[in-house]
């Protein structure tokens, strides 16, 4: 039976605002204070989808949102009758907030169903303060409206936050956009007294054409910038960044010449000081291109908290606020197009502070803290993990890169020649902590357990021309997955050399060529047959027992491309312990010269068939020879090495 209104007064923070209708008021009136728990209960709605538009329009909060957020996006316009509105607290037993602003996992999710169709909304309660939730004039229906609260955001950092200042000088960006009382023009570093406060843009080139700088017309703007040519993202840039109170901003197309290779990669190695040493990082994060720009019109209701009194046997009032959070709230802001680009990846960690400009609201990151125009003092601690980056602080560790590959390598390259160039500031950064040599994407003090790098799905594409060498996750497109191992390193393949040849004298930077040399203590020999191209493969030993012996292969490259005759080695890398697995490469001979190898996938088998592998091992038929290697070592115990090339 439908739960009738109770008596509980529910108005908006402000006093003033649009009023929830009656549906809606008597759905708040049954929330329980502080967040305690609540069945499911069925309360009586508007009767009809006309109805329920009519009330969004006539200002009812809770049905602007519910009549925006139905999951396939059709239009509120029939007048199909709706089945009854739900109230659901959804609470995690016994879990705990993290902090004393909001109450953990416990949030209030409103449903309007009608047959097939569904919308969704959240209401997060807290305790928050009622200052920092004043709500803008509503007048203002545009995300631009928000630049007030992003000037608070930075004056609060810039003046509150220890970890956010930087910890080591930077050098002066090479050139800066100069905004000066509504005119704009490019100034040279060695044009400055020092290194000026500066904001740089995340934006996504797309395939629009837009004036940028080159050779013909530097000197033209260094006397001036003709800011209504520019994109609308840039404009918006110069908009932000002038009222924020700063005078000089960054822009990659407009601070680096684009039609001069020298120029980039003399600016390209300085992409961890330009982002480094910037007061605020602009992200244009809902344009796929630069006609959409930073600023987007939204309804003059996008976003809003109510307010609810609870009295208890003192008339005390005690306030919980609700903050209505569209159901997708958790994936929005890194499902926006500039998280697909590459570079960004880079900028995002390089940067101590930024605004990401999105489609329905701004978002702000500095270390540790997240904020947005709904939660403008915090975002609850149930969505920080989530919509957090990793922290440069998180990547400096072998397996911190690994995670941060991963991430880097689902985003998309508009040149493929940058992939090693559009991670380098970060390399350069981490390189610090872990005090050693960086090789074409890997370092050197781990190479061999992070040789064992998959790509996912078995959708990769070896990039043309040469970015990286076949043994780095570099030379494919794809989703790269570094798996966890358990092995035994003492027993395993040693690294001997790597040699890199560079195109520029930037060790971070684009690779030329690059050659490891490695100590093998295992390679075989196997013909596996044709077709062999599937994604996840079978390779079969041959048999020494009544049992056959498999290995699982992926292959680096869709299709079976590098396959060829079907003649491969097996280089085992990593001998598991009891229980774990046995992997290593699948290499296929280059034929230039005797030894050298390229890789075109990876091998492994389980834990359980450890016995039969080394079995298997011992067959003569699969057995390597001098003429496979280009030496052959015999230890003191007998046993022998092979030494190898992997191009």
């Amino acid at each position: 039976m439908p739960v009738q209104s109770g008596n509980q007064a529910v108005r908006d923070v402000k006093g003033n605002l649009p009023k929830l209708c009656n549906y809606c008021q008597g759905i708040m009136n049954h929330c329980p204070e502080g967040g305690g728990y609540l069945k499911k209960l069925t309360f009586k709605h508007h009767l009809t989808s006309h109805a329920l538009a009519a009330s969004a329009t006539a200002g009812c909060i809770l049905c602007i949102h519910l009549t925006r957020s139905e999951r396939d996006g059709d239009e509120w316009d029939d007048t199909t009758g709706l089945q009854a509105v739900t109230a659901i607290l959804e609470t995690t037993r016994g879990a705990k907030p993290s902090r004393g602003d909001d109450f953990g996992d416990s949030r209030i999710i409103l449903s309007i169903l009608r047959p097939g169709k569904h919308a969704i909304i959240s209401m997060l309660p807290t305790f928050l303060s009622p200052t920092i939730h004043t709500p803008l004039p509503l007048a203002l229906a545009s995300t631009e409206s928000s630049l007030p609260l992003c000037k608070t955001w930075l004056n609060r950092c810039l003046m509150l936050h220890e970890g956010c200042k930087s910890s080591q000088s930077h050098r002066t960006p090479t050139r800066l956009l100069f905004i000066d009382d509504g005119h704009t023009r490019l100034r040279l570093s060695h044009e400055l007294d020092g290194c000026p406060e500066y904001a740089t843009l995340s934006h996504c080139w797309g395939s629009l054409s837009f004036l940028t700088l080159n050779k013909s017309n530097i000197t033209k703007f260094q006397e001036k910038v003709p800011v209504q040519a520019l994109t609308k993202t840039f404009q918006d840039a110069i908009r932000i960044t002038s009222y924020l109170g700063l005078q000089y901003l960054w822009i990659d197309s407009l601070c680096i010449i684009q039609d001069d290779i020298d120029d980039w990669h003399r600016e390209s190695p300085l992409m961890s000081d330009v982002y480094g040493g910037s007061t605020i990082n602009i992200a244009a994060s809902s344009a796929p291109d630069g006609s959409h720009g930073c600023f987007f019109d939204r309804h003059m209701f996008w976003g809003h908290t109510i307010q609810n009194e609870y009295y208890g046997r003192q008339s005390l009032a005690r306030t919980v606020y609700y903050q209505c959070i569209p159901d997708d709230f958790e994936e929005y802001l890194l499902a926006q197009p500039l998280f697909g680009r590459a570079w960004v990846q880079q900028e995002r960690l390089l940067s101590k502070r930024i605004l990401h400009f999105t489609r329905n609201e701004v978002f702000w990151e500095c270390e540790g803290i997240v904020r947005c125009e709904t939660f403008p003092d915090r975002i609850p601690s149930r969505f920080e993990d989530a919509i957090s980056h990793l922290g440069i602080q998180q990547i400096n560790s072998f397996s911190g890169w690994s995670t941060f590959i991963n991430a880097y390598s689902t985003c998309n390259l508009t040149l493929a020649r940058d992939k090693l160039a559009a991670i380098s500031g970060v390399a350069r950064i981490v390189q610090h902590t872990l005090k050693d040599k960086y090789v074409a994407g890997l370092w050197k003090g781990e190479i061999i357990s992070q040789l064992r790098w998959d790509v996912a799905a078995g959708k990769g594409q070896r990039i043309t021309p040469y970015v990286a060498p076949t043994w780095s996750w570099a030379s494919v497109t794809g989703n790269i997955e570094f798996p966890s191992l358990d092995y035994d390193e003492s027993h395993g393949t040693e690294l001997e050399d790597v040699d890199i040849e560079y195109a520029t004298d930037d060790p971070f930077g684009q690779v030329t060529a690059a050659t490891l040399r490695l100590r093998c203590k295992l390679i075989i020999k196997v013909i596996v047959p044709l077709p062999f191209s599937k994604p996840h493969e079978t390779i079969e030993l041959p048999e020494t027992s009544d049992l056959p012996v498999r290995l699982n292969a992926r292959l680096d490259v869709a299709g079976g491309a590098e396959v060829g005759d079907g003649l491969l080695y097996l280089l085992r890398l990593l001998p598991g312990q009891s229980r774990s697995q046995f992997t290593g490469l699948i290499l296929k001979a280059t034929e230039v010269k005797r030894g050298q190898y390229q890789r075109i996938g990876t091998f492994f088998t389980l834990g359980y068939q450890l016995s039969f592998v080394q079995e298997a091992l011992e067959n003569p038929a699969i057995q390597v020879s001098e003429a496979d290697c280009i030496s052959l070592q015999v230890e003191e115990d007998g046993s022998e090495i092979y030494i190898i090339d992997i191009v």
